[in-house]
């Protein structure tokens, strides 16, 4: 059995491009493999994001 990757927080450059790159209507397997993450990764990240965003204007949608 393979040991586990190490988890890897999100930077605040990361969550810059992915907001670009979902507002410009890559898919999420897109960005994941443009962002060397899992596309599992930036998903929960896109809800995360979207759960604090004040504005609550779709900013994020998945």
């Amino acid at each position: 059995m393979k040991p586990a990757k190490p988890r890897r927080r999100f930077t605040e450059t990361e969550d810059a491009q992915l907001e670009k790159l979902r507002v410009a209507g890559l898919s999420l397997a897109q960005i994941a493999n443009q962002m060397g993450r899992a596309r599992s990764s930036i998903q929960m990240r896109l809800v995360t994001l979207a759960r604090y965003d004040d504005d609550d204007d779709e900013r994020f949608p998945i």
